[in-house]
């Protein structure tokens, strides 16, 4: 069941309405043209172990809290499916897709073995003639971040969660110091880096190029700054390939 954990976060958008992947199956009418994966991790090792455990973290050779040799093979499993699931609209070019990991180890590790699978290149992609392994881009929200939002839900009493939560606390403060308006120390102390988040909030929601886009988020199965992005839908017009 493992492999279909993904579909429980799944849906498509076909021109300005959005299906989920059961709506299309049954009209097969519908054109796809924007794809956005949420994914969990595979199989890993417990984070610590109990007091009285007669295991030893030398039972768990991948390292605490990393995926196993288990949940990597789920997680190329996975890929392999999406690719076959998806073959009339995912090719082999890197630059179709844009790929989104938390800070974990466990997930960039997942991420990276998913890709693994979902874009093995073709010949035409090959940068070793039979090597079917390209690498592609995978960006990932840093930890220091997750300070920052503690710092910010603290001083300014709204629960910052995610990357949006930050773009939305900004545009406040940012219209108030333009205003010259009272802006709390506190906010000014780290505003450069309120504007970054926000600057990739909008640029991860709105940002445009050629081509058909597919997203793909690895997330924490617990929740986190990941896992509580607001899915958004791009309109027909600023579409391009992501993973996220």
């Amino acid at each position: 069941m493992w492999r279909f954990f993904f579909l429980a976060g799944l849906t498509c958008l076909f021109l300005d309405h959005v299906f989920t992947v059961d709506d299309v199956k049954k009209s097969g009418k519908r054109e796809l043209v924007y794809l956005q994966l949420l994914t969990t991790n595979g199989f890993h090792a417990p984070l610590s172990l109990y007091p009285n455990d007669e295991n030893t973290e030398d039972d768990w050779p991948e390292g605490m809290g990393l995926l196993t040799k288990l949940g990597k093979l789920q997680q190329y499993e996975m890929g392999k499916f999406l690719r076959k699931f998806y073959h009339h609209f995912i090719t082999s070019d890197p630059g179709e897709v844009d790929a989104f990991s938390s800070f974990e180890d466990r997930s960039t590790i997942g991420l990276v073995t998913l890709m693994a699978s979902l874009y093995a290149p073709t010949e035409e992609w090959e940068f070793l003639p039979g090597f079917k392994w390209q690498p592609t881009v995978l960006c990932y929200m840093e930890k220091k971040d997750i300070v920052l939002y503690a710092y910010w839900s603290e001083n300014s009493r709204v629960n910052i969660k995610n990357q949006l939560d930050v773009a939305l606390l900004y545009d406040i403060i940012d219209k108030e110091l333009n205003a010259g308006l009272k802006v709390p120390r506190w906010a000014k102390l780290y505003l450069a880096d309120m504007k970054r988040i926000s600057d990739y909030a909008y640029t991860w929601l709105y940002n445009s190029t050629k081509g058909l886009q597919l997203k793909i988020a690895r997330l924490e199965p617990s929740g986190g700054a990941v896992s509580n992005e607001i899915v958004q839908w791009f309109p027909p017009s600023t579409l391009r390939h992501h993973l996220f």
